[in-house]
């Protein structure tokens, strides 16, 4: 039900955009999507516009103890696997202890570590040993809510006297119009008996909203983020962003603002400053709403987000690929990674711990997966590979909280019963397929998956211009609704990119006189034979995609 429903966003969403361009006349490339042509790559410490982020669901990595659960020594064991991939960053899940109410979303102590993934000290030497080996670490900061076992939470809800009895939102009655999202129930209003009113929560009943219009909150919250900054971490990718803040009670209805509030945006200039104390961090924003709306979270480029995840693009790529039409990705393409402000971008993803993974979206179709995969490492912004995507793991149907568990089964490292994950029970049963979808079935073949992430990852941090450059996306005379062929530039240096989304073969002929004046080297491949791309054969280029196929040059 889940995918239907990201399917029908995808086409919504992607199809707003426009349909595809008109055929060109023979004998020509035609630009149908253009991006700012401004140089935007930037030296020095707007690092997080050059790497590749990996993201890890620490209780889905490596277990160290053999509880089943994994951890912080467990990932640090892995390190050396990350830095031979060539992930710059690493994005964490929620650390912190939880009732797990909603897998760690749901913080009952900011300060501290679930003691299921180690202690503080772990945690310090886990950011120790990634930055010996040049990987950034990004926490997750969980900002609009708490756990109702949080401390802050039990003292505001002990009495309506209490020194904190207005850092939630609280009420006689249930009196702001917002619901919940669609898998958090019906009701954003949970009455509480001990207190003897109801408290106001945009997500699970057991995550309470915080309440920003108290500035002890507004306080709180910021010493919580110099603490983990104090602690080494690299920035922080923020949970929700968009839900900070609400209007009041009595707004009238039809005026009533939820999500998105002015006021957000206030709160976070304070964050941004307080990130600016410490050199060379960065922030990436979760924020659910099309392009515009998104686009607002970068304020005026020094004063908000560095980064944000690009909802929008991931739909329209997920529509793409189940559809096998890129005509649903290439406006998206402008509409997306176009005009933001200087030093910002978006950050790019195919699957994550609330999105079904790459697999499953292409119907577990090998070819795709490697079609995705290319598309990720070669399109602007700033990739996110999410665990295990790279060997191409699988959903699990298994579930301990809701459907998302289906995208955070462990880490298939080997083809035994237990993934070499655990010595013991994993703490989620594994997802199918880890014969051949995992780490050792793969480590040593170049054509793997696997092979080729790494292919891709090394290219693009060769090419660190990939994150920042525009896109042109180009349109060949023998036209097919199955290609997406198009252009990176920067610096005098170009990558031509040609994916074909058909099912067959696909021959083409292009003119790229345009492009080539020297000699092209094929960076990647996915067929047995490319011919080679000079100027004496760029105007009528013939190359044959196979099914599913690409081919990357460098110009």
């Amino acid at each position: 039900m889940r995918l239907v429903l990201v399917l029908v966003m995808a086409l919504a969403w992607a199809c707003s955009g426009g349909g595809p361009a008109q055929d060109a006349g023979a004998g020509e490339v035609t630009e149908v999507a253009g991006g700012d042509t401004r140089d935007w790559v930037t030296p020095g410490p707007d690092w997080q516009r050059r790497t590749v982020f990996y993201q890890v669901w620490v209780r889905s990595f490596q277990d160290s103890n053999g509880d089943g659960i994994g951890d912080l020594p467990g990932l640090i064991s892995r390190l050396d696997y990350l830095e031979a991939l060539g992930i710059g960053a690493l994005w964490l899940s929620p650390i912190h202890p939880t009732p797990y109410a909603d897998s760690g979303y749901d913080v009952a102590d900011y300060r501290a570590v679930n003691p299921d993934y180690g202690t503080l000290e772990d945690f310090q030497r886990l950011v120790e040993e990634a930055h010996a080996r040049g990987i950034r670490v990004f926490a997750d900061l969980v900002m609009n809510h708490t756990s109702d076992q949080h401390a802050w939470f039990q003292e505001s809800r002990s009495s309506k006297d209490n020194p904190r009895a207005d850092w939630y939102l609280w009420a006689d009655q249930p009196n702001l119009p917002c619901t919940p999202g669609l898998q958090f129930g019906d009701s954003a209003w949970k009455w509480d008996e001990g207190r003897g009113q109801y408290y106001f929560h945009q997500f699970y009943e057991g995550q309470p909203d915080l309440n920003y219009r108290n500035p002890e909150v507004a306080a709180a919250m910021l010493d919580v983020a110099r603490f983990w900054l104090g602690k080494g971490v690299d920035g922080f990718r923020v949970d929700a962003i968009y839900t900070l803040f609400e209007d009041l009670p009595g707004t009238p209805e039809d005026q009533f603002i939820c999500g998105h509030h002015p006021l957000t945006h206030a709160y976070l200039k304070t964050l941004r400053q307080v990130l600016e104390e410490y050199p060379q961090r960065a922030s990436l924003a979760e924020v659910w709403g099309p392009t515009g709306t998104t686009a607002a979270y970068f304020g005026d480029g020094q004063d908000e987000f560095h980064l944000a995840l690009s909802m929008d693009q991931e739909l329209a790529i997920q529509g793409a690929l189940m559809l096998d039409a890129p005509s649903l990705l290439a406006p998206k393409l402008t509409d997306t990674l176009g005009r933001l402000p200087e030093g910002t971008q978006y950050a790019t993803f195919l699957s994550s711990h609330d999105w079904p993974r790459v697999m499953h979206q292409t119907g577990n179709d090998p070819a795709r997966a490697r079609l995705a995969a290319v598309l990720l490492l070669t399109l602007p912004g700033t990739p996110i590979v999410y665990y295990g995507d790279e060997v191409g793991a699988t959903n699990t149907t298994a579930q301990v909280v809701d459907k998302r568990d289906g995208s955070r089964a462990p880490m298939p490292w080997t083809a035994a019963p237990d993934l070499g994950f655990t010595t013991g029970t994993p703490w989620l049963a594994p997802a199918p397929g880890n014969e051949t979808a995992c780490v050792a079935a793969q480590d040593q073949d170049p054509d793997s998956l696997l092979a080729l992430y790494r292919r891709l990852i090394a290219l693009r941090n060769r090419l660190d211009f990939l994150g920042s450059a525009p896109i042109r996306v180009l349109r060949p005379a023998t036209s097919t609704d199955k290609l997406l062929l198009f252009v990176r530039e920067a610096q005098g240096r170009t990558l031509l990119v040609a994916l074909s989304f058909a099912k067959q073969a696909l021959p083409l002929t292009l003119d790229l006189s345009a492009l080539v004046s020297v000699a092209a080297t094929l960076e990647l491949t996915s067929e047995a034979e490319v011919p080679a791309l000079t100027p004496q054969n760029a105007a009528a280029y013939q190359v044959t995609l196979g099914p599913h196929g690409y081919a990357v040059w460098s110009l």
